[in-house]
């Protein structure tokens, strides 16, 4: 059975999912999707070798400003294995990307977002496309073949891991890794109906925050990156309460989320 591994967690739960969402194109610049959960290819024993890990080994900024790498150096990682029934579109020749384009059509190559109402993800192969017009404008922002999950809920189970550096330089880079993957599966919680209140609120308050200060005017793919991140971060601050699965649709204060939002923006500007 095919599996795929995800790097900065060692779970996978409701609270780490977003829903897809279209990048926006950006004076004629494709820009990826933001939301979803995102995975590369990886067989469980395979403990030396991963076409992520691998690029993050050499740029090392990624790793450090995305969290990934703890200070015992070492990084979460998380394996999941998909049900049968999982529909996913698999992207690795012009004649697909074609299709995608008449039948997604979307300003920005195609529509991840209505791709989503028919598959439950999509796996890019990149190293289909390397002499491909759009390689460098578009194959090349996913840095390596990426399995983009649009339903939580095609995940058969997970299994916890984390990965070892043993060689880590003062530049953070490093090529002596180990990826231990635990031997237990955990299952998949289901969504609560509940939950999407509570996001739907987030939402909206982040959404009255944006347009009273006038957000709207900030770099469009910036703009999603930031709305991506305070959704993720308010929703992590919130984990507590929420894990009790109880009147969700009241947790979020409007007065406390935008102090979350106003000391996050600080790293933004």
């Amino acid at each position: 059975m095919e599996t795929f591994l995800q790097v900065g967690k060692n779970e996978i739960n409701p609270f780490t999912f977003h829903p897809i969402q279209d990048g926006l194109l950006n004076n004629g610049t494709f820009s990826k999707p933001q939301g979803g959960l995102w995975f590369t290819s990886h067989q469980k024993e395979n403990t030396a070798g991963n076409e992520w890990v691998e690029f993050l080994s050499w740029h090392p900024n990624i790793a450090v400003y995305g969290h990934y790498l703890d200070l015992d150096r070492t990084m979460k990682c998380v394996l999941i294995e998909l049900k049968k029934t999982a529909k996913i579109f698999y992207l690795d020749s012009s004649e697909k990307l074609n299709f995608l384009k008449t039948n997604y059509s979307s300003s920005n190559l195609f529509s991840y977002e209505a791709l989503s109402q028919d598959y439950d993800g999509i796996f890019i192969n990149i190293h289909k496309f390397y002499n491909h017009p759009l390689f460098n404008d578009y194959f090349l922002k996913f840095a390596v073949d990426t399995l983009l999950l649009f339903n939580y809920n095609c995940i058969a189970c997970y299994y916890p891991g984390q990965i070892t550096i043993n060689d880590l330089n003062s530049d953070f880079e490093f090529s002596d890794y180990k990826i231990n993957i635990s031997d237990t599966p955990y299952p998949i919680l289901p969504i609560p109906g509940e939950y999407f209140l509570f996001q739907a609120k987030v939402n909206e308050i982040i959404n009255e925050y944006f347009k009273e200060k006038k957000l709207g005017n900030y770099n469009p793919n910036k703009y999603a990156q930031i709305y991506q991140e305070l959704s993720a971060l308010i929703t992590s601050y919130y984990a507590k309460e929420l894990e009790q699965f109880g009147k969700l649709a009241q947790v979020a204060s409007k007065k406390l989320t935008l102090t979350l939002i106003d000391n996050a923006l600080i790293n933004f500007k």
